[in-house]
């Protein structure tokens, strides 16, 4: 059991687990303060295996692993994790996936009994050749295969196998030093799990392992005497209390390696452990729970007091703006009337001489857009006499500021809109007859097509539109007789047409 407070073991404490440990524990419990617990194994009961699988959905792999582990381990429902490793390369490429599983978790059912008893919330349970990674970055090892021998307690030794810094198998051995030396028990449990490596092909027989042993100082020159280099195996030494102190931790005072790891494993910052069922876990979560909401209460507690004091500093500001914004509003109505009053005046009037202006604008359009100006415009513009035969039987005058087309739509508008863009032009719709006296149809058509030509012609005509003309215009805008119309001997022949004429300026 160990204490931590950051890197500082502040505590630690050791229970025989018989009767008398139970009850050693369960007392210590009882008396310590209800605060999350770690529990990290090292059992020789721990499998480590590789296995294939059909290449599904994360869902549905975990199933399928599910169903595996109760069919190969039947106690251990909850006890096993696992990893995905990737997919074969041939055949149907299945995922390929390690395992771990405890074997026998009975024997941690008397701990988390006495743990459950004492409401200390359980936050997970760790594999220790599972975080053994953790150690890398102080015993730099480098080669591809490495073989990471540790003694956690004087009767266990434990050898975990890596490729390229990731866990890939482990395996425990019990030893006992009354018989044997710690480098001859070394020597001897090495290559037997260099050999099971070979066998179950994590490695080959000839390829190349680096041997790394975390042990006290003083065992070196021993195990050394022992364990002897060859071209494929190489031995390397690092002192427990160096690695200690490399990674930071503080307050150990025993000469294995169970302190280092139970450190790791304090240290991991997400609390998901590796196995056990989620219930087992329950009053932990609720513990998490209890503290985000006493969190989330200080939290808004603060932004309170916070909101408070900003609006209490907010008014006092604004008070001080609205009686800047009150001074300066009096400099600005000074500062107007002084600078600004006579032009004021000359604005309102505006109004007033904008409406002298277009009254200006209807007397001018009156005076230039008048009846007398366009029959006067229209007489220069027809220059037939009446000898000609060409009478105008009647003539439609008005102002407008508008097209032929425009004037033909539903929605027009007669009103005269002065001050616009839209100049002011005379419309007028004129009728009239081509008296026939029998003179022949040449001289009729020479009559039309003077008055056309005199239309067409004049720069004034803004538009024209010829409603009706007894003959009609050849594509060389000459006239001849309508197809269809007998001449007789003396008649009149109709015409009828519309034109927009632009008024002259006077």
């Amino acid at each position: 059991m160990f204490h931590w407070s950051g890197q500082q073991c502040s505590e630690q404490h050791s229970f025989v687990p018989d009767e008398e440990g139970f009850s050693a524990f369960n007392e210590y419990l009882a008396n310590t303060a209800e605060i999350p617990l770690r529990l990290l194994v090292d059992l020789i009961e721990e499998d480590f295996n590789n296995e294939t699988i059909p290449h599904v959905g994360k869902k549905d792999r975990e199933s399928i692993v599910k169903r595996f582990i109760q069919r190969q381990y039947r106690k251990s429902d909850g006890y096993y994790h696992y990893r995905l490793k990737g997919r074969e390369k041939e055949g149907r490429k299945d995922d390929l996936i390690q395992y771990s599983v405890l074997t026998n978790p009975d024997l941690l059912a008397p701990w988390l009994k006495i743990i459950k008893q004492n409401n200390v919330p359980l936050s997970g349970i760790w594999s220790l050749p599972r975080i053994s990674e953790k150690i890398f970055t102080a015993i730099s090892a480098e080669d591809k295969n490495v073989l990471l021998v540790s003694q956690q307690v004087p009767s266990n030794l434990r050898q975990s196998y890596f490729v390229n810094g990731v866990f890939e198998s482990s395996r425990s051995a019990v030893i006992n030093l009354e018989e044997a030396s710690l480098g001859e028990y070394i020597a001897e449990e090495t290559d037997q799990t260099i050999r099971f490596l070979a066998n179950q092909r994590h490695i080959g027989f000839d390829e190349n392992i680096s041997i790394h042993i975390v042990c006290k100082e003083k065992d070196f020159d021993e195990i050394r005497s022992k364990c002897e280099d060859t071209p494929i195996r190489q031995f390397q030494y690092h002192n427990v209390h160096d690695i200690e102190a490399e990674l930071g931790c503080r307050g150990l005072d025993g000469d294995y390696s169970n302190g280092l790891y139970s450190y790791l494993c304090a240290g991991i910052a997400v609390p998901r452990g590796h196995y056990g069922p989620l219930s087992l876990f329950s009053d932990f979560y609720r513990l998490l729970l209890s503290q985000s909401m006493r969190l989330a209460g200080l939290f808004m507690f603060f932004c309170s007091v916070f909101a408070m004091a900003y609006a209490f500093l907010d008014a006092n500001d604004m008070d001080a703006k609205i009686a800047a914004d009150i001074k300066m509003e009096k400099m600005i109505n000074q500062q107007y009337k002084r600078d600004f009053i006579d032009i004021k005046t000359m604005l309102d009037k505006a109004q007033a001489i904008k409406s002298s202006v277009l009254f200006y604008d209807e007397v001018v359009a009156a005076k230039r857009v008048s009846p007398q100006g366009f029959m006067s415009s229209l007489g220069k513009i027809i220059t037939v006499g009446k000898q000609s035969g060409l009478h105008i039987t009647g003539v439609d005058w008005m102002q407008t500021q508008s097209t032929l087309k425009e004037m033909s739509g539903r929605k027009y508008s007669h009103v005269i809109r002065h001050g616009s863009d839209k100049a002011v032009r005379h419309y007028s719709h004129i009728k009239g007859v081509v008296e026939d006296k029998n003179d022949g149809i040449r001289k009729e058509v020479g009559v039309i097509n003077r008055l056309t030509g005199s239309l067409t012609s004049n720069k004034n005509v803004v538009e024209l539109d010829i409603i009706k003309l007894p003959l009609d215009m050849s594509e060389k805008t000459s006239f001849k007789a309508v197809e269809g119309v007998e001449k007789k001997a003396v008649g009149k022949d109709v015409f009828e047409f519309r034109l927009i004429l632009e008024a002259h300026k006077s």
